[in-house]
């Protein structure tokens, strides 16, 4: 096996592993949750779920694309109750609410044309640009409006954080993923290398957010 492949290897195991930090930390520190909060240790669950599923079928051998599309649904629609719950004006709400909506018919067209052979790189790539919209429009009212004077000792900040250098890291990777697929599939494990990177991140700074829940 050649050494880069065991190396990016190695960091995909350890980004499946690193998802047990903040569901250790969410564990400790859920008594101190607020609905927000929740919605994001669930989405914690559903990804370690995803992740082993995708995991096992890929060590029989059989296509696991169809977990992806099913784990982009559910992410997509916990992250959109979270910021439901966190941003403050009505018209955001009905207008995260009505996005759901497009989201699914989208990805459904998503399916259409890429069936499930190929990645879901249309419901990604837009799914990664409503996301950094709404993480933007959420540290836009933490700082006109923050629960105290310090925002890095909330956990909003380290949530947002996360989520935001989450999906602007991936969404280049998202756009070109099946192109990769095709034609560069070789060398495909280097950028989902980075992925993996960044997954790891974003376990470490949900981490930190979850242990700055505050006591009741």
């Amino acid at each position: 096996m050649h050494i880069d492949y065991r190396f990016y290897l190695s960091l995909s195991y350890a980004s499946f592993f690193s998802i047990v930090v903040p569901l250790a930390v969410g564990l400790y520190r859920k008594k101190y949750f607020n609905p927000a909060t929740y919605v994001l240790f669930y989405l914690l669950f559903t990804s370690l779920v995803a992740e082993a599923t995708i995991f096992c079928l890929h060590l029989y051998h059989i296509n696991n694309l169809f977990v992806s599309r099913a784990y982009t649904l559910v992410e997509f629609m916990l992250l959109s109750v979270f910021f439901l719950k966190v941003l403050p004006r009505p018209a955001i709400k009905f207008v995260i609410r009505l996005i759901i909506v497009l989201f699914l018919a989208i990805a459904a067209t998503d399916l259409g044309m890429n069936g499930f052979a190929l990645m879901d790189n249309i419901s990604s790539t837009v799914e990664s640009i409503i996301l950094m919209v709404y993480t933007l429009a959420a540290f836009y009212f933490l700082v006109v409006n923050p629960p105290n004077a310090n925002i890095y000792s909330t956990p909003a900040f380290w949530f947002y954080t996360g989520i935001l250098t989450f999906f602007s890291c991936d969404l280049f990777l998202f756009i070109f993923s099946n192109y990769i697929q095709r034609h560069y599939a070789k060398v495909s494990y280097e950028l989902w290398g980075i992925h993996s990177i960044n997954n790891i991140i974003f376990y470490l700074l949900i981490s930190i957010g979850f242990w700055k829940t505050k006591t009741k």
